[in-house]
């Protein structure tokens, strides 16, 4: 009776891991599992382009912004009025 117990336990574990690594397998195969990874890759890709496209745009206003007061330093000199160099810059 002993032997038949053991074997019964040995037998139900043996199939409740092998049911676990199927589970686990078909989770990260199904739609769901490959749907969740692919959405945390396409957020972090997401997040990393708008990080550059950030730094990109403050790069642009900072040259704007050279730019602009080269202008105006420019204006000053030639004894240009700094108010129709505004309006001509906006």
């Amino acid at each position: 009776m002993d032997k038949t117990i053991a074997m019964q336990v040995i037998f139900w574990w043996v199939l409740a891991q092998l049911g676990s690594l199927l589970i686990k397998a078909g989770y990260s195969r199904s739609t769901l599992g490959t749907r969740y990874q692919t959405e945390k890759k396409c957020q972090a890709c997401r997040e990393k382009c708008q990080a550059k496209l950030k730094a990109a745009e403050d790069e642009r206003l900072k040259e704007l912004r050279k730019i602009r007061v080269l202008l105006i330093q420019l204006a000053i000199r030639a004894g240009i009025e700094i108010d129709t160099i505004e309006e001509v810059i906006k």
